[in-house]
């Protein structure tokens, strides 16, 4: 650093290092001008194809729903059955949905030789892959990802409160029909008697 302002000061002293100081500090303004415009401006007009795969809609809302539909189901279906009575349905679901993209691949290959001054050959091989998400227009003529997949949250636990919580007959019945629906093991399935 010494001999950088020995350097500067001998091309103009204080001035010449002011100014190196004053390009340094503008420089570094417009870096972090252009990656706020780049995240908060440009997000909506950039490249789609290059953009990180979005579920269209808001994601939690839809786990929300999903998570209240099937509680609601199962609630429905286990008061059908003899000795439960009244009952209330609580889910833990993993994660949310999981999409899997359409994606257009492409790669390319280079190979380089270089002989040296005593005579060796040098090859060197390169590979390059470059995915890029398939994009289709909606009806509204916006671009979105082609979906290929899309497989609900997988449900984590399940806990259940019933009237007949309390006979040992009720619990083993829905804790066996709460397996059969949501593929959960039946040791993260609890039943309880409601109050």
């Amino acid at each position: 650093m010494k001999k950088f302002q020995d350097m500067l000061k001998g091309k103009g002293g204080k001035s010449a290092l002011n100014g190196a100081v004053l390009l340094f500090v503008a420089g570094l303004a417009i870096f972090i001008l252009y990656g706020f415009f780049q995240r908060n401006i440009g997000g909506g007009t950039g490249d789609a194809s290059s953009a990180p795969p979005q579920a269209t809609g808001a994601p939690a809302a839809a786990d929300d729903s999903y998570e209240a539909a099937l509680e609601q189901k199962l609630e429905d279906t286990l008061s059908q059955i003899d000795g439960v009575g009244k009952v209330k349905v609580m889910l833990t679901l993993a994660s949310g949905d999981e999409i899997t993209v359409a994606q257009d691949s492409t790669t390319s290959n280079s190979s380089t030789s270089e002989t040296d001054s005593g005579g060796g050959t040098r090859t060197t091989q390169s590979t390059d892959t470059s995915n890029k998400n398939v994009i289709i227009p909606d009806n509204s003529g916006n671009n979105n990802p082609l979906i290929l997949t899309q497989s609900q949250p997988k449900v984590e636990g399940v806990i259940v409160v019933a009237e007949g919580g309390d006979s040992v007959f009720v619990r083993d019945a829905v804790t066996k029909a709460v397996a059969a629906v949501t593929n959960v093991d039946a040791y993260k399935i609890q039943v309880f008697k409601m109050k």
